[in-house]
C-alpha cells in the first residue's frame, strides 16, 4: 500500500475516533488516542489539534481542570459515523475507574481453536486450498475433506467458514469448532472454487419484516419503532447464503400467518412467498409453510 495513503487513513481513524468520543462520551483526551492507536502522547496531541482545527475551533474546547478536550455546544459532527462503527468502539472502551468494558459482551462457547483457524486464513488470504478433519454433526462421525475456503462470516453468535467443499462438489458453511484440525496446502484454489463463481454468497436476498401479527396494536407500535420501521415495514438486504442464518438469530417467524409465539418472535417475514425458495428449516416456522405454495 501506498505509505501516503496509509498514513492518511490512519489520521483519518484517528480524527473519526476524537469525534467518536465527543459525541458520546463528551471528551477526549492523549490517553484515549495513545492507549487505541499505540501513539506517542506528541502525536495524540497533533491529532487532537488537527480535529479542532479542522472544525474551526468549534467542536471541543480543553478543560484545565479535567485535562480533555470537551464537547461544545457549537458542535457540528465533521464525518458520518454508522451505528455499527459505533458499537465497535463502544466495545473498546472502559468506564472510567470501574475496570470493566463499557458493552458488556455474553461469552462465546464454541469460539474455534487457533490450530483450525488459522489455516484457514492462510487459505483465505493466499488462495489455497485446505485440508480439514471435520465432525459431521448428521453423521456425528469426522471425515477428512479438502476445501477451497474464501469468506468468514458471523451471524452474532457463530463463527462460519464460506468455503467450496470437494466431496460435495458446491458452496458450503462450516462451523470452524467443528475442525479437529487443518493443513493448509501448497494447492491453489480452481477457478470453478473461487468466490467469483459462489452465487449465493455474491447475490442478494431482500427481507421483508413486520411486527408480528399477533402482537396487539401497542405492542407493534413499539416494535415498529424499535426496528425503524417505515409505515410498519423493514426492508433488509443480505446474502442469499446468509438470509436463512440472519431470519433465525432475530426471531423472524417465518410461518403463514404468524404461528409462533409472538412474545419470543416480535418479527414476521412479509414476503415469505417471494423467497420461499431460499428459505430452510433453519428459518423459524419454515416447517409450517404449505408446500403448495407458490415459487417465484
Amino acid at each position: 500500500m501506498d505509505q501516503t495513503i496509509s498514513l492518511f487513513q490512519n489520521l483519518s481513524n484517528r480524527l473519526r475516533y476524537i469525534e467518536f468520543c465527543l459525541i458520546y462520551k463528551g471528551f477526549v483526551t492523549r490517553a484515549d488516542l495513545i492507549e487505541k492507536f499505540n501513539l506517542s502522547e506528541a502525536s495524540a496531541t497533533r491529532a487532537i489539534k488537527e480535529y479542532i482545527d479542522l472544525s474551526d475551533q468549534k467542536n471541543a474546547q480543553f478543560n484545565k481542570e479535567t485535562k480533555a478536550n470537551e464537547i461544545t455546544h457549537a458542535f457540528k459532527p465533521l464525518f458520518t459515523i454508522s451505528e455499527e462503527e459505533a458499537l465497535y468502539w463502544l466495545q473498546l472502551e472502559s468506564v472510567p475507574e470501574l475496570n470493566q468494558l463499557l458493552v458488556y459482551g455474553l461469552p462465546k462457547i464454541n469460539l474455534p481453536e487457533q490450530a483450525a483457524l488459522a489455516p484457514i486464513i492462510h487459505g483465505i488470504i493466499h488462495k489455497k486450498c485446505v485440508k480439514i478433519t471435520y465432525l459431521s454433526l448428521k453423521s456425528g462421525m469426522s471425515k477428512e475433506r479438502i476445501v477451497a475456503p474464501h469468506a468468514l462470516f458471523n451471524d452474532g453468535l457463530r463463527l462460519y467458514i464460506r468455503l467450496f467443499d470437494r466431496n460435495y462438489s458446491k458452496f458450503i458453511d462450516m462451523s470452524p469448532a467443528r475442525i479437529m484440525n487443518a493443513e493448509c496446502l501448497n494447492e491453489s484454489v480452481q477457478p470453478h472454487e473461487s468466490p467469483t463463481n459462489d452465487i449465493f454468497w455474491n447475490e442478494e436476498i431482500e427481507l421483508l419484516l413486520m411486527p408480528h401479527p399477533k402482537l396487539n396494536p401497542n405492542q407493534a407500535a413499539v416494535i415498529e419503532y424499535e426496528y425503524q420501521m417505515v409505515r410498519g415495514k423493514r426492508k433488509i438486504s443480505v446474502k442469499k447464503s446468509t438470509a436463512n442464518y440472519f431470519l433465525r438469530v432475530w426471531n423472524v417467524d417465518c410461518s403463514e400467518s404468524g404461528m409462533l409465539n409472538p412474545q419470543s418472535y416480535h418479527l414476521w417475514l412479509e414476503n415469505r412467498h417471494d423467497i420461499l425458495s431460499h428459505l430452510n428449516p433453519m428459518a423459524p416456522g419454515f416447517q409450517s409453510i404449505p408446500s403448495t405454495n407458490p415459487t417465484p
